[in-house]
This record gives C-alpha cells, structure tokens and sequence, in this order.
C-alpha cells in the first residue's frame, strides 16, 4: 500500500487506499499545513466536491480554497430590508447614505422586504429578477407621486400623460441631484402622451435642466418645472418680451443727447451734452460733480506743449548763467596775471629752485661719510680680538669645586646596600610561566572562549552605559539565532524557540513551530499581551498620542478604549438594525437611525 496518490477513471488524483475513495491525510498533521489542508479537503468532501491532491503548503491552501468556493451547492438568499454586504451611513450633512462594505458575489439573492421583489447580483450589481416591473401609479391629479423609486411610471389620467422616475430629485433651492434631501421632490420625465399622438414640446424632456435665475425684469417660472421643452420655450419667449418692453422704459425715459460742433462749447450744457471741437478735433461730453462741472475729453489726447515751452525756458536760463560765470572766471585770470601775485609767484619759484640745489650738495656730503665708515668696518676686521670676556683658569676651577661637593652630597655604596636591605624578598611571587600557564587553564576551569556551559546564573556589571551587556554585531551571521529557549509543552519532547536575525533584508524575528504563547504578563496573573501562530491578541487595546514617561510610567493623550469603543458601535448596530427592521417610512427610518447613533 503505497501514501501517494493515485489517479481515479476522470484523471483526478484521489488518495489510496481505494482509487476513488476520499482519504483523510491530515489525520496526524495538525500543527503544519498539510492540517489546514486536509481540512480544506473535509469541507470539499461534504460538499460532494471532487477532492484532489493538494500539496502541504500555501499554494496548496490556496487551491484547496478555490476549490471549496466552486463547490458551493446553494446561493444565500439574504431577506432583509437592505441588500447584505453593506451598512446604511449619515454623510456630513446628516443624509443617510449606503456605504458598501463587500460587493456581493455573482448569483447571490436578496429578497426585499419592503418592496416584495426579488434580486440577484451580476457584476458586483443588484438586478430585478423579472426585470423592471414597470408598476405604475395612476393619479386623478396632476400632483404627481413624493416617495418613487428608479423606474416606477406614472400615469396622468387629467392628460392622458406618461411619466418615468429616473433617481434625480430636485432640492429646495431648485439644484437637481442624485441624491434625495430632506424637502427635495423628484423629477417625473414624460414618456409620451396620447392628446397629440407623437411626442410634442409639451412631453419632450429637456436635457440638462436648471431652475432659471429670475431677476428684476426676467419673468418668474410661474409654475413651471423646466422638465420638458414647451416650459423653456414659453419662458423664452415671455423673457424676450420683458428685456423688450425694459428697453422701451429706458429709451422713452432718457433725455436727448445734445451733441454740438464748433471751436468753442456751447453755453448752457447740461450733463451728458456733447462737444465737437472741429478745431482741435476732440469729442468732449459734459460732466458735473457736487464741486465743479467740466468737459471732460471721451479720448484723452495729452499735449505737452506748454510743458515743454515752460523747460526750454529753464535751459536758456541755465545757459545764460553758466556763461556769465565761465566769463567772470576769464576776468579773474587776466587780472591774476598783471598784478604783483604774479610776480610774488615768479619770485617763489626761483627761490625753491635754489633749496632743491642745495639739498643735491647735501646728498653728495652724505655719500662720502658711507664711503668714512666702510673704511672704519674694515679696520675692525683687521683688528686683534678681545679675550677679556673669557672666563679664566680660577673662574672654571671655582665651579669644579662647586661640583665635586654635589656629588660628595649623593648616597654611597653602603647607603644603597641599607636600602636592598628593606627591599622583600620575592621567592614566593610567580614567575612568567607560571602566569601564562594558569591563563591556559582558564578554559578548562571557567568558560571556554569557544562556549561552554555555566553553572549558575550570569550577572553584568556595566561599567560604561554607553555599551552592550551583549554584542553580536561583528557581522550579520552572529545575530542568527542569538537566543533560544526551550518551551514547556507538557508533551514528553519540548519544542525549542531561537530568537534572532533571519535570511530576510531588516528582520529579526522568534522562529517557533508549535503552541508556543508569546506574552507580557503582569503581577504573574494578569497576561496583557499575547502572540500565538494564530496571531496577536490582547484584553485590552488603547489608541492614542504616547508622550514621555513619568515615575508613575506610561502617559497617553487623546486616549481612546478601543473594546469600549468596538462594545458601542455593536449595540448601537443592533439598535440600528432594529431601529432599520421597524421603519416604515423614510421619517422613521431616519429617525431611528438617528437615535441610535446619538449615543456614539
């Protein structure tokens, strides 16, 4: 009997013992994958599914899980007031809006309860099973009908017209939207009608229509909706008419313009009159304010004449005064030259000529005492030298002496000899090799310095905080499992934990293969904290800003109790679920949601 698998008459692969027959394989496997599998292949296997052979690994769940949806025998139908997959939500202006949480899957039923019709999903969308029913209302009025829904028809038995909702409504400032609002009323298109046979202005729907500003003179709607042609084309025509008849007022109501042309203006304007000057070819109107009244130019022409006039008759004058200076300044000149300054000058200048001489004799006497002391230099070089400033024979004997009793004062021979007297004796001390022997006998009575053992616990003292009690950062490798702990299974073979660096780029990570209950435990009975393969879980979960600690630990702002949160939205859920079930309006519907969200 072999525990591969084999392949039954369809090609599939089943397990053995017997071809075709289902065979549990994940009996013994419940702590790997072949365990989720096996169960995959349970499910599959009670659903009449064919089972096939998976490997243990996640490719294998994953096409086990495939496998499970496809075999599913029956569509959920889902009666409720509102389609599964989704929640009814307030947007920010207070409208409930739907809020869609998981598109529903292809075929999936939801019967509805306030309608009595029958949905099915396609393409992530809801569609009447029978298709539109097209029911209509018939009304004796033509007040059509507040609360419609997408495609209902409306019958109007004054006009013998057909109507169709679409799902746009109009607010009550006169915007159309896809969304209802509170006071909004909805859009009726006509279809057609059977007063004129074909479609006229008066049932054409008009595309894109917005309730028309009305404004001083425009017409008001006078009733109509802008839902179809002939509104707008009536209020077309009744506008023209106004503008008309405004324009008419204006005109009848305006004086006359009074236009002149001459060179001089006329007398007696009043304000608005215009004048033609033909000399300067300038068209001015007349103005008045509450200080002064003018003519002011329609076409402003600058002319700088007299600007210029007035700044030409600057710069002849400023000619004419530098001119008069520049014949003062010639004046001064001729005269300076006649006078006695003039001759004062000439006498000056002689007189520096003759102390310029002078000071060239004083050069040459100057370079004759060089040459003098040259001479003076040389004879000293030639000179015998002076040794009276050498020390002499009874000088130099003096400090002999001087230091022969220095070295008199140092200890003697017998002074050294009372001092090696005091010195131990050193028998006893170790010598070299002994040191370096018992050096190598540490890794055999302590720790190896290749690992080892140690009785008894490990205590650190740091001398220096800014260093590791432990470092194992000598390359990545030595951070590979640099802890491992042994768990207490209560099975007869513990499993092991190894706490370290992995393969991965950034990871460190507890590599564990069994139950092993990662936690934080406070007092030794209160556990707050805990990880499992099945993932994280804890007791209690805040949210919130962390700020520095204090001696009293951990301080949080904005704090928010997450399962106290979570325990609110769930009852206020089921009282929204309760509240939604016992609507039977809209009213009512948005008054139960509202108070059971008012608690939030």
């Amino acid at each position: 009997m072999t525990t591969m698998p084999s392949r039954n008459s369809e090609g599939y692969q089943v397990w053995n013992p017997s071809v075709g027959n289902y065979f549990k394989p994940a009996s013994n496997e419940r702590e790997s994958y072949g365990g989720v599998v096996g169960a995959l292949q349970d499910q599959i296997a009670s659903q009449n599914g064919v089972v096939k052979a998976y490997p243990p690994s996640f490719a294998g769940i994953i096409a086990a899980i495939k496998e499970l949806t496809f075999t599913l025998t029956d569509t959920p139908v889902d009666p409720d007031v509102k389609p599964p997959g989704g929640e009814i939500g307030i947007d920010a202006e207070g409208n409930p809006i739907w809020i869609e949480i998981e598109a529903p899957r292809d075929g999936e039923l939801w019967f509805d309860t306030r309608q009595g019709r029958l949905f099915i999903a396609w393409e992530g969308e809801y569609f009447q099973t029978n298709g539109a029913d097209g029911l209509a209302v018939v009304t004796n009025t033509t007040e059509p009908p507040q609360s419609p829904v997408i495609g209902q028809f409306w019958w109007d038995i004054t006009t013998s017209s057909l109507y169709i909702f679409d799902g746009f409504w109009r607010d009550i400032n006169g915007e159309i939207d896809g969304i209802w609002s509170e006071g909004a009323t909805p859009i009726w298109r006509a279809v057609t009608s059977t007063a004129g046979g074909d479609v006229s202005t008066a049932t054409l729907p008009l595309s894109g229509a917005t309730r028309t500003p009305v404004g001083a003179v425009l017409p008001d709607l006078e009733g109509r909706t802008m839902d179809v042609q002939r509104d707008y084309n009536e209020w077309i025509h009744d506008a023209l008419e106004s503008l008309e008849t405004a324009v008419e007022a204006i005109q009848n109501e305006a004086p006359p313009v009074v236009v002149t042309i001459d060179t001089a203006p006329p007398a007696n304007a009043v304000p608005g009159d215009l004048w033609y000057d033909s000399a300067g070819l300038e068209l001015s109107i007349y103005y008045e304010d509450e200080n002064s009244s003018q003519w002011v130019p329609t076409a402003v022409s600058y002319n700088y004449d007299s600007e210029l006039t007035i700044l030409n008759s600057k710069i002849e004058n400023e000619k004419f005064e530098r001119s008069n200076l520049l014949n003062e300044i010639n004046a001064k000149l001729v005269l300076t030259a006649s006078s006695d300054e003039t001759n004062n000058l000439t006498s000056d200048i002689a007189r520096l000529e003759e102390e310029l001489q002078a000071i060239r004799s004083a050069s040459v006497i100057k370079t004759e005492g060089i040459e003098t002391l040259q001479e003076k230099v040389l004879a000293l070089q030639n000179a015998t030298p002076d040794l009276t400033g050498l020390q002499t024979i009874a000088q130099a004997s003096s400090q002999f002496n001087t230091l022969t009793s220095a070295i008199n004062a140092l200890p003697t021979a017998k002074d050294l000899d009372s001092v090696a007297a005091s010195i131990p004796s050193i028998n006893n001390l170790s010598t070299t090799a002994e040191v370096t022997a018992a050096i190598a006998n540490i890794t055999n009575d302590f720790l190896p310095r290749n690992g080892g053992i140690i009785q008894g616990n490990l205590k650190v003292n740091k001398n220096d905080i800014g260093l590791p009690g432990l470092d194992f950062t000598e390359s990545p490798t030595d951070s590979r499992m640099a802890f491992k702990f042994v768990t207490n299974s209560g099975y007869e073979d513990n499993t092991e934990t190894t706490f370290g660096t992995t393969n991965n780029f950034w990871e460190y990570a507890y590599n564990f293969a069994s139950n092993e209950d990662f936690c934080w435990i406070y007092n030794d009975t209160n556990k707050v904290f805990s990880i499992t393969k099945e993932g994280p879980a804890c007791s209690t979960l805040f949210l919130g800003d962390i700020k520095d600690n204090t001696l009293e630990g951990r301080v949080l702002s904005n704090k928010i109790d997450v399962k106290d949160r979570l325990t609110k939205y769930q009852s206020a859920f089921e009282q929204m679920r309760v509240g939604v079930q016992s609507s039977t309006d809209f009213n009512s519907l948005r008054e139960n949601i509202l108070s059971s969200i008012a608690n939030f």
